[in-house]
């Protein structure tokens, strides 16, 4: 039984580790193509400099005084719980303890075990918050430094506790196999960054970014298969 088990999880990961390949023509356009997103600014805005500003300064303080561990499990079983609910599973337990962190659900699937690695859950959370607050009441200067602050310094702090956690012996990433992992993760991240660029600032172009993705992606299989074909 174990043996049939070995040879079905080999058979699985094999499967992925294909899929991650043909993947890669996506995760090349989405790269290619991120400059597309700004593409309407010619020089940095105000929000821009605020949220660049909480970027750096989580980066020096992630390098010399250490990662909020805390702060780290909270988002990461937390991610867990959005991305469970987000896919019809029903949460049964969480548990939110430094040596022994672990969300519980009815079931599980790909978005549910990598999600806290492509969701920068801080600073959606913050630039939602102000969203509502501009609705609603208007902004001030005050509150828009601070959001947009915080948002960049949640954003290093999702991207810096990321590398940091994908050095380790990850459960969340052995399920799936490594290379399709981070393949998944890779694409999911830039995605849901160009989402969460869009709303941080107006003038970011995530629908022209989207289509030059699609066409360069269509573009790049169309020419895998013209040289397989020659």
């Amino acid at each position: 039984m174990n043996r049939k088990k070995r040879r079905k999880n080999r058979i699985r990961y094999f499967l992925l580790a294909l899929l991650s390949i043909i993947l890669v023509p996506i995760i090349l356009a989405l790269l290619l193509n991120f400059p597309v997103l700004f593409s309407a600014y010619h020089s940095l805005k105000e929000t821009m400099i605020f949220a660049l500003s909480g970027f750096v300064f989580f980066t020096i303080f992630y390098y010399v005084i250490g990662q909020p561990v805390r702060t780290y499990i909270i988002a990461h079983e937390l991610t867990h719980v959005i991305f469970a609910i987000l896919t019809g599973r029903s949460v049964k337990k969480i548990s939110f303890k430094r040596s022994n962190s672990y969300v519980k659900t009815s079931g599980t699937n790909v978005f549910i075990s990598l999600g806290p690695y492509v969701l920068p859950l801080y600073s959606i959370i913050i630039i939602l918050i102000y969203k509502l607050l501009y609705m609603f009441n208007g902004s001030s200067r005050l509150i828009s430094v601070i959001c947009y602050f915080i948002a960049g310094a949640g954003y290093s702090f999702h991207i810096l506790s990321t590398l940091h956690y994908l050095k380790y012996d990850q459960p969340d990433m052995k399920r799936y196999g490594y290379f399709f992992s981070l393949t998944f993760v890779i694409i999911w991240l830039i995605i849901i960054s160009s989402f969460l660029f869009w709303l941080m600032f107006p003038d970011v172009d995530l629908g022209g970014y989207l289509l030059n993705v699609l066409r360069d992606t269509a573009r790049i299989y169309q020419q895998i298969i013209g040289i397989k074909g020659l």
